[in-house]
């Protein structure tokens, strides 16, 4: 995981879902910090995947990995969950492109580490492994590293595998490094840091 920029809201954005968002939620009676269980959301969110998508260059705000279009599953994760948050449950500032993978991992838990708050050179690489762990610059942020590791399963064995993958392809010439930061920015940042690029 790398620090992401918070991308500009779409113009679009309060008409289509903020302000239908809010209505709805009011309609629904809804008070700010209290959702009913097994509580039915209308998903305006969704019309705003495709911007999302493009804003971030598609690329997962967790796992550092491109999500293809035809073959990803892009979701548009509430990081700040909206069970507990329902008035961010429409807020653009609230969303994150994530792979469907570690969304699913995430769910309404709150102890993962923001990418759009993350102070850089706080993960690295094993690159033999593929693993992810906490970077010697990050102490005072261990155990919040760990615990995002852990809930996100982020060392998870297909995210390990395409790490090495990744480096691997352009070491054998297949990509190039250019290609690399387009596609998986936190393997091109870690092997470049690490002097294998």
């Amino acid at each position: 995981m790398i620090p992401v920029q918070l991308a500009s809201e779409p113009d679009d954005f309060d008409a289509k879902v903020r302000k239908p968002g809010q209505q709805w939620l009011a309609g629904k009676g809804i008070p700010p910090a209290s959702v009913p269980p097994k509580f039915k959301w209308n998903d305006l969110w969704s019309k705003c995947s495709d911007q999302l998508h493009e804003r971030y260059s598609g690329i997962c705000a967790f796992s550092g990995f491109y999500i293809e279009r035809v073959t990803g599953a892009r979701t548009v994760e509430h990081f700040q969950p909206k069970k507990h948050y329902p008035d961010l449950a429409y807020e653009w500032s609230n969303y994150r492109l994530v792979c469907s993978l570690l969304n699913g991992s995430k769910g309404d838990h709150s102890d993962v580490l923001d990418p759009c708050t993350l102070p850089a050179n706080s993960f690295t690489i094993d690159f033999v492994t593929g693993k992810v762990a906490a970077h010697a610059a990050a102490v005072n942020l261990g155990t919040q590293i760990e615990a995002t590791i852990r809930r996100l399963k982020l060392n998870r064995e297909e995210c390990c595998k395409t790490r090495i993958e990744y480096l691997n392809l352009v070491k054998d010439g297949h990509i190039s490094a250019d290609f690399l930061q387009k596609r998986s920015p936190f393997v091109w940042y870690e092997a470049h840091r690490q002097g294998l690029l």
